[in-house]
């Protein structure tokens, strides 16, 4: 009987793993559909089935995988990167997968087993690295959370709040390396994205860097989101500029089952450790900590902050930035966001 499958089985899905069996040394065949064929010597031929796990959550892992329990056919589940709650559902299972890092399979009959880590393979990038952090990132977010299609300079410097040139070096830049195009000429010309999700991991690996922690402090209260609103309602009456931001901040936009213990907010990049701790009627604490104040040279973290819930939140772009850093769950967290709020 033929199975059905949820998931699309791209062309890319496919590729990727005969790569991959090519990395561990075996010649491939002609595919049949989008199975890949693995030569074994004296003609034999193993049919391995490329599944889709989209982003590698737990959650999407559990919708393939029960549809190959017992199944008379190799599948390999596929993405670009597992989380690892994801790798440990894999392991337990014995299942063969491939993403980034890790190409794991086995087979009893034939007998094959291929476990090896991966280098992730660099794309061809200009000699110059193309920053798309601080002022040139805030003009980056609006496109991210814009669904807009076509953008001009002087309207994405518009809606973004920053200078017609920062918005044209943002523009310009993504068109070198690919991220966008345009069309038409002078002050006609315009540009749109043409792959949003590789956009977002781009712009995520630039405001990593912007993380610096200021200061980690205690405020007594009762939960997470209790411990938000202390944070928001103390800083507001300060005057500070800030925005809650991690695991924290996901509670109120997109809530996930996790532990939670610790509130990471961004502040005005021109305030001082003192006026921060005084906002928060605390100090410094060196371990036990359960407030990290972040601070970057420009104000690009607070930028189209919203409130939900009495509590001043950062967007969801810098939200799912700053979630990857969490090593407590984050990354399955950010998984969560990406899928139902930003939808990249």
């Amino acid at each position: 009987m033929a199975m059905e499958v949820n998931m699309t089985q791209t062309k890319k899905t496919t590729r990727n793993l005969e790569l991959a069996f090519r990395e561990a040394g075996f010649d491939i065949a002609d595919a049949i559909g989008d199975d890949v064929c693995v030569r074994l010597g004296k003609g034999h031929l193993l049919e391995v089935r490329p599944v889709s796990a989209g982003h590698g959550r737990p959650q999407e892992l559990h919708n393939v995988t029960s549809l190959y329990d017992g199944a008379p056919v190799a599948a390999t589940f596929v993405a670009a990167r597992f989380t690892t709650g994801a790798l440990d559902i894999l392991r337990k299972r014995g299942a063969n997968y491939l993403d980034d890092g890790h190409f794991v399979f086995q087979s009893a009959d034939p007998f094959i087993s291929i476990h090896q880590d991966r280098a992730v393979r660099e794309e061809s990038k200009p000699a110059t690295r193309t920053a798309l952090g601080g002022k040139t990132g805030i003009a980056v977010q609006e496109m991210l959370l814009n669904e807009q299609e076509w953008w001009r300079v002087t309207e994405l410097a518009l809606k973004a709040g920053v200078a017609a040139g920062t918005a044209q070096a943002a523009l310009t830049r993504l068109q070198e390396t690919g991220l966008a195009e345009a069309e038409g000429a002078g002050p006609n010309k315009r540009r749109r994205l043409v792959d949003r999700a590789a956009l977002l991991e781009r712009w995520v690996q630039d405001a990593v860097r912007e993380r610096e922690t200021l200061v980690s402090a205690y405020i007594q209260a009762q939960g997470p989101v209790e411990l938000a609103r202390r944070v928001t309602e103390r800083l507001s009456e300060a005057g500070i500029e800030h925005a809650v931001t991690g695991a924290c901040a996901a509670l109120l936009v997109a809530p996930y089952v996790t532990d939670v213990r610790r509130c990471e907010v961004w502040v005005d990049a021109g305030v001082s450790e003192g006026a921060i701790l005084r906002a928060l009627g605390t100090t410094r604490v060196e371990k036990g900590g359960n407030v990290t104040v972040l601070q970057a040279r420009t104000d690009s973290p607070l930028y189209a902050r919203k409130a939900v819930e009495d509590v001043r939140v950062a967007n969801s772009v810098r939200l799912y930035a700053d979630l990857l850093q969490d090593p407590r769950r984050g990354e399955e967290q950010a998984g969560f966001l990406r899928e139902t709020v930003l939808k990249i």
